[in-house]
C-alpha cells in the first residue's frame, strides 16, 4: 500500500516521517519472516482442481457432490461474469439437501483476494438464511466453515468434517 507523502517529508525536513517510515517498513519484514512460507503462499500456483479433488476425495459427504457450471458459480456466489477480480474457480455443490459445497475461488491477484474472501462469506452468510427452516440440521455446517485465504485464492469447504478438510488444505497448500 503506497502511504502519501508530505511535501514537507520531500525536502528533507522530515527526519521523523524518515524514522516512522524506516520503522514501518522493517515490521512488515519481520512480520513476513515471522509466516514462515506464508509469502510464499501468495505467490505459489494451486491446482484448483486437484485440491478440490482431494477434498471430494478426503471427506464423508452427505450428499451427492456434482461439479457446477459457470452460470451456477456467478448466480450462486452473486458475481457478475465481468467482474475481473476472479480468474478463475472449481465449484461442487450438493443437490441441495444439504449445504456441503466445495469452493476454490483464484483472485486475480492478491489485492482483490480479501473482497472474493468477502464473495465467499455472503454465500455462507446466504446459505445461512435459506437452511434455517428448511434443514436446521445443516446449521452446524454453516455456523464453523472451512474458509481460509491463501495467497489469492479462497477455499470454501462445508462439510461435517473440518479437522479433515482443514488438514487436507493445509497439507495441500504446504
Amino acid at each position: 500500500m503506497r502511504m502519501p507523502v508530505s511535501p514537507r517529508g520531500r525536502a528533507g525536513g522530515g527526519a521523523i516521517q524518515r524514522f516512522v517510515s524506516l520503522a514501518i517498513a522493517l515490521l512488515c519484514a519481520f512480520t513476513l519472516a515471522g509466516c514462515g512460507g506464508a509469502g510464499n503462499r501468495a505467490e505459489a500456483e494451486l491446482d484448483m482442481r486437484r485440491l478440490a479433488e482431494a477434498l471430494l476425495d478426503g471427506i464423508a459427504f452427505d450428499d451427492q457432490m456434482e461439479e457446477a457450471s459457470d452460470g451456477a458459480f456467478y448466480a450462486l456466489y452473486a458475481v457478475d461474469p465481468s467482474d475481473e477480480s476472479v480468474a478463475g474457480f472449481v465449484l461442487y455443490t450438493s443437490t441441495g439437501a444439504t449445504a456441503e459445497e466445495v469452493a476454490i475461488i483464484e483472485a486475480r491477484d492478491a489485492a482483490d483476494a480479501p473482497a472474493v474472501l468477502e464473495v465467499a462469506r455472503a454465500r455462507v452468510a446466504w446459505q445461512k438464511a435459506e437452511f434455517e427452516d428448511y434443514a436446521p440440521g445443516e446449521r452446524a455446517k454453516l455456523n464453523d466453515p472451512v474458509l481460509m485465504r491463501a495467497g489469492r485464492y479462497v477455499i470454501l469447504c462445508l462439510s461435517n468434517d473440518n479437522a479433515a478438510a482443514e488438514r487436507i488444505i493445509e497439507d495441500f497448500i504446504e
